[in-house]
């Protein structure tokens, strides 16, 4: 992933990485925030994991198996910290979303909805792996 960032332009470009919080806060390992930082301690953008919260309970996504369940799941369910949204942090900032798994881009496609409420210019996603197959 840090080598796809250093090579494309416009992910070279971004300010801020941010992490997709997982569907449960309490696993002692998440993919998704490892990667971010790891790859913003060799590159020049700054993590932002710690300024986008999960705001209420979801289910895994895996466990959902149409797109409209995975869509209901994961609506609402994040927020910009107020600490970030009071010092317009994301404000005309150029963002990469990290995520650990793409199926439908559902998770994608709600946190990028944040980041551009709380001000984000442009959003990009990069996911570590997309599954075999796609939901209807």
């Amino acid at each position: 992933m840090k080598r796809f960032i250093q090579r494309h332009t416009t992910y070279a470009g971004a300010d801020l990485i941010v992490a997709v919080p997982p569907s449960n806060p309490n696993k002692p390992f998440d993919l998704p925030t490892y990667l971010v930082e790891t790859i913003t301690r060799s590159t020049k953008q700054t993590s932002a994991t710690n300024y986008l919260k999960k705001v209420r309970n979801t289910r895994p996504m895996k466990d959902c198996s149409t797109r409209a369940e995975k869509i209901d799941n994961i609506k609402n369910a994040f927020a910009v910290s107020e600490s970030a949204v009071s010092a317009s942090f994301f404000e005309d900032k150029n963002v990469i979303i990290v995520d650990d798994i793409y199926e439908t881009g559902c998770s994608l496609n709600e946190v990028s909805s944040v980041l551009k409420q709380a001000g984000a210019k442009l959003v990009l996603g990069l996911v570590a792996t997309k599954t075999i197959r796609d939901l209807t």
